[in-house]
This record gives structure tokens, C-alpha cells and sequence, in this order.
């Protein structure tokens, strides 16, 4: 009788174990998916980010372009009113680059902000995805450590 309740107690304990190991199993695996999601939100992120720097340097070139432009007209805009001493069709073209210049020129700042609003997200994400893997690790040490001290 004795050896019978060893026996028993063992395969409760073996039974108690094996469940705390399938529960542990499920919550690392729980854990692994939330940190698979973050990584792919993270890459996702960085796509967005690659491609609204993208558009900003490219609009930066194109505000560097008008503004030569502009440049070159307003030199020909005050020669010809200095030839010829009155404003014409020259300086409503010359206005409306510099409003094109404008409207460029808070767009690039609407999207450099965005720039740095996804930078910092991107930050969030790889520092929570970093903090997810470090204590996926960790969930496994500890339960390998208690394994080996059962």
C-alpha cells in the first residue's frame, strides 16, 4: 500500500508537471505570435518610413528645382520692369511659383513630421518587439531552470 501511494503521488506530480509544461508551452507560444505580429508591424512601419523619406526627398528636389527657377525669374522679372517700368504677365507667373513653392514647401514639413511620428513608432515597436524577445527568453530560462529543479 505504501508503495502504491509513491507510486500514485509520482504520477500526479508527473501529471501536475506535464500540465504546468503544456500551459507553459501555450503561453510561449502565445508569446512568440504577439512578438511575430510586432516584428511584422515593425516591418511594415519601416516600409511606410522608407517610403515617405522617399517622397520627401524627392520633393526636396523638386523645391530645390522651383526655387532656381524662381531665382532666375525674379532676376527677369526686375530686368524687365527696369527696361520697361511697369508689371505685366511676368510677375503673375513669377506669383504663381511662389505660391507653388509655398504649398511645396508645407507639404515637405507635413511629411517630415510624419517622418518623425513614424520614426518614433518605429522606435515603440523595435523597442516593445526587443522587450517581447528578451522576456520570451527569459520565460524559457526560468522554466528550463525549473525543470532541472524538479
Amino acid at each position: 500500500p505504501g508503495v502504491v501511494k509513491v507510486i500514485q503521488g509520482l504520477e500526479t506530480e508527473r501529471n501536475n508537471l506535464q500540465k504546468t509544461l503544456d500551459i507553459t508551452a501555450r503561453k510561449l507560444e502565445a508569446g512568440n505570435e504577439r512578438l511575430r505580429q510586432e516584428q511584422e508591424l515593425v516591418r511594415t512601419l519601416e516600409g511606410q518610413l522608407r517610403d515617405k523619406s522617399e517622397a520627401y526627398e524627392s520633393l526636396r528636389q523638386e523645391n530645390e528645382g522651383l526655387r532656381a527657377d524662381i531665382g532666375v525669374s525674379r532676376q527677369q522679372v526686375l530686368q524687365l520692369q527696369a527696361s520697361h517700368g511697369h508689371r505685366g504677365e511676368v510677375d503673375k507667373v513669377a506669383l504663381r511659383r511662389l505660391a507653388l513653392v509655398d504649398e511645396l514647401e508645407a507639404r515637405l514639413a507635413d511629411v517630415a513630421a510624419r517622418a518623425s511620428e513614424f520614426q518614433q513608432g518605429m522606435a515603440y515597436w523595435k523597442e516593445r518587439a526587443s522587450q517581447a524577445a528578451a522576456e520570451g527568453e527569459e520565460r524559457e530560462r526560468r522554466l528550463a531552470r525549473e525543470l532541472q529543479a524538479r
